[in-house]
């Protein structure tokens, strides 16, 4: 996570080399509830686990072209809360983190402090999903997997900015996160009981084409302005 952050941050540095017209950069604040659900077992009979709310924030930095459209760039981080399910009479614990990763482009609907706006991302999201169970009949020590998700991602969006001042803005959204995720492959996991270990193949997880919807809550500050407040 760091890394990314970090390298966005370069970029948007980057940004600034080339223009002063209108820079600025944000910070928000996330809250996602799953539209689909976490799955594994086969194919033909999958087992589906409802994944928890999500937390987070995200690192924005946006180059403005003209008083009505810009293009950045968006890094973030969410949390999926855990979430319990009896599976054969096995508690079944499942929860995610994902880091979007993307480039956005900014439609403004109008002028004067309080603007509507169109946002549409897309990029790549380090998606890990973890399920970890124990059977207190056969082993007391929980077993845990973690899978890679990772795959392409869309957001569009919908949203309001708050101009305070020349430099300061607060902007809200709601928008829609779709993932186009790889399936993963079946997992060993070594289970140790009466001191003699055996390796058990867990089925793949099937969780494909996650997505969630969000509301995204921030402020940004423009570090050049030569639009001035519109």
């Amino acid at each position: 996570m760091t890394k990314s952050l970090l390298f966005t941050l370069g970029l948007l540095i980057s940004f600034c080399s080339f223009s002063q017209e209108k820079i600025d950069v944000g910070v928000n604040f996330n809250f996602a509830y799953p539209t689909s659900d976490f799955g594994f077992g086969s194919e033909d009979s999958p087992l589906y686990l409802p994944p928890g709310t999500a937390f987070g924030g995200s690192l924005e930095g946006n180059y403005w072209f003209t008083n009505y459209f810009s293009a950045g760039l968006e890094a973030g981080y969410l949390m999926f809360a855990d979430d319990i399910e009896p599976i054969n009479g096995v508690p079944i614990t499942t929860s995610a983190t994902a880091i979007p990763i993307m480039a956005k482009a900014t439609v403004y609907l109008g002028r004067g402090i309080v603007k509507p706006y169109i946002e549409l991302g897309a990029g790549y999201s380090i998606y890990t999903q973890k399920q970890s169970y124990s059977d207190i009949s056969v082993d007391p020590a929980p077993i845990e997997v973690v899978w890679d998700q990772s795959g392409a991602i869309v957001s569009p969006r919908l949203g309001l900015k708050v101009d305070f001042t020349d430099q300061l803005s607060m902007k809200i959204n709601v928008q829609y996160n779709q993932m186009i995720n790889k399936v993963d492959g079946d997992k060993s996991v070594d289970i140790t009981l009466g001191g003699e270990t055996t390796t058990e193949t867990l089925p793949a997880l099937y969780a494909n084409n996650v997505g969630y919807l969000g509301v995204n809550v921030g402020v940004t500050y423009a570090l050049f302005n030569h639009f001035g407040r519109f």
